[in-house]
């Protein structure tokens, strides 16, 4: 959230905002269903696919919930996309398609393996 706080198409303020949007509020509720990433235990949910952008706010927690998943027996499809900024995927371009390729992968594995 620092290093990329003004960043385009999302950074730290819209991500603040969208917080107080989503929970209502200020008040943060203890339901761990609000962000699964702020649990101690994650050896319940199930396989991911992450996708990170590199110039994105969200880079370095998407990187860690990853490595967190991961350590607890999660499977996990990581995707860290280079040269992108949040919401690249509008884009038409090979990084696009290459991301969309392993999207797509990580789903059908998820469904038939």
């Amino acid at each position: 959230m620092r290093k990329f706080a003004d960043t385009p198409m999302w950074n730290a303020v819209l991500n603040k905002k969208m917080w107080r949007m989503y929970l209502g509020g200020d008040n943060v509720s203890e339901e761990i269903y609000i962000s699964p990433a702020e649990q101690n235990d994650l050896s319940l949910l199930p396989h991911a696919y992450i996708e990170t952008a590199e110039f994105d706010c969200l880079n370095s927690e998407g990187e860690e919930f990853a490595k967190r998943l991961s350590a607890c027996g999660v499977r996990v499809a990581f995707n860290p996309t280079s040269k992108t900024m949040h919401g690249f995927d509008i884009a038409g371009c090979s990084i696009t398609s290459d991301a969309l390729t392993k999207r797509i992968a990580a789903l059908y594995a998820a469904f038939y393996n």
